[in-house]
């Protein structure tokens, strides 16, 4: 059974961190990493040869990390050895902001980078983007609908999301919504995020994952405010 979870931020990082990774002469952008590995364990999160997160579990993120505009190095540990399990360089640009997911089993980990879209929505209205991060849901069809409309009777909101694909950002009037995801073509529904309640000018991504217990699961992140 899936359950929402409003994030009200990923893991608390270091002034010490902070004031090393972001002070930059020629820019300043930031950086989010999300551990979507369902079997990888937790692992120690390196920028640029520095700690930024210890022991991030399945499946956790950190906040927005400010880190200096260009190309960063980003490592992944397990937390028993500092052998790299990921090892890439990722484009960071000024003002801009990049989520890093860790995704698919450890046998065949990958990294989707993203670039974010955290300008403002329009008034009155909030911007939702999905990704699919499950290894074994395959596409989904996916309805954000307004709290107490069905799925049946109304139309996908995105259509045959793959894995590691991220939709584009949907802009809506805020109010409560509730996010599903179904095999495409059918009203079968394998997730439910449960009530979603959205503020005018509140930006969110929501996830879909491998349950910690079976199934399928989500997380919700907060991009801004």
């Amino acid at each position: 059974m899936t359950r929402p979870w409003l994030a009200v931020g990923g893991l608390l990082l270091s002034a010490v961190v902070l004031v090393g990774l972001g002070c930059s002469s020629g820019g300043q952008g930031k950086i989010r990493v999300m551990n979507v590995s369902p079997d990888i364990g937790s692992l120690n999160i390196l920028v640029d040869g520095k700690n930024v997160s210890s022991s991030l579990a399945y499946p956790g993120f950190t906040d927005y990390l400010p880190v200096a505009s260009g190309s960063r190095k980003l490592e992944a540990q397990t937390v028993s050895s500092t052998t790299d399990v990921v090892d890439q360089n990722v484009s960071v640009s000024s003002g801009g902001s990049t989520t890093v997911l860790l995704v698919n089993y450890a046998a065949s980990l990958g990294v989707l980078t993203l670039t974010d879209d955290n300008t403002a929505p329009t008034s009155g209205n909030f911007k939702m983007r999905i990704i699919n991060a499950s290894p074994t849901l395959g596409p989904m069809d996916v309805y954000i609908l307004p709290q107490g409309q069905s799925v049946p009777g109304s139309s996908p909101t995105i259509t045959n999301l793959g894995f590691q694909s991220a939709s584009p950002y949907q802009t809506l009037t805020a109010g409560s919504y509730e996010v599903y995801f179904t095999l495409p073509n059918t009203k079968t529904q394998y997730i439910d995020s449960g009530p979603l309640t959205l503020s005018a000018g509140q930006i969110r991504t929501v996830v879909a994952i491998n349950g910690i217990g079976g199934g399928y699961d989500d997380r919700v992140l907060n991009d801004l405010n």
